[in-house]
């Protein structure tokens, strides 16, 4: 389970998902009386009474991603399943990358205090992991087909 190959591309998927609470999802910049002045979106925002205000539908699909990149791990004797999950993993990483393109920047601008005005945003890096995810969920897949392809000659041998 843990030597082969795609367990090390979902744990990477999982470190990429826990990873992106801590860095930057977008940078909005806002003019204060002729200065500018930039504002960080993170997944996980505490505002200024010190809760913690986020955007609920990114970090519910975040933490899909995490759990369904976990129960694909254990389902190593039945691959077929594991592809089949794997797939679920897609839509759902598509689906987060949609939602943090179109929702994040419109939920930071929205945080933005009264009377300030927007110049200018630009995507942190943590917008671009779902980008990474897709590719190694898909390398994570490709490995699994291998070991099925493998273990189906090996039955046709006996």
């Amino acid at each position: 389970m843990i030597q082969r190959i795609q367990t090390l591309y979902l744990v990477a998927v999982i470190a990429l998902s826990i990873t992106a609470l801590f860095f930057p999802i977008a940078f909005m910049i806002v003019d204060i009386k002729g200065e500018q002045m930039t504002f960080q979106y993170f997944l996980l925002q505490q505002d200024r009474e010190g809760f913690f205000n986020s955007n609920w539908l990114l970090l519910i699909l975040q933490s899909v991603i995490v759990i369904i990149s976990l129960i694909t791990i254990f389902l190593y004797k039945n691959r077929m399943r594991q592809i089949r999950v794997l797939a679920f993993n897609y839509l759902v990483c598509i689906a987060y990358w949609i939602c943090l393109w179109f929702f994040a920047v419109g939920v930071a601008q929205k945080d933005i205090p009264q009377g300030l005005f927007l110049t200018g945003s630009s995507y942190g890096l943590a917008a671009y992991f779902p980008l990474v995810q897709i590719f190694l969920l898909y390398l994570a897949q490709k490995a699994i087909k291998k070991d099925e392809i493998l273990v189906r000659s090996s039955e046709r041998l006996r």
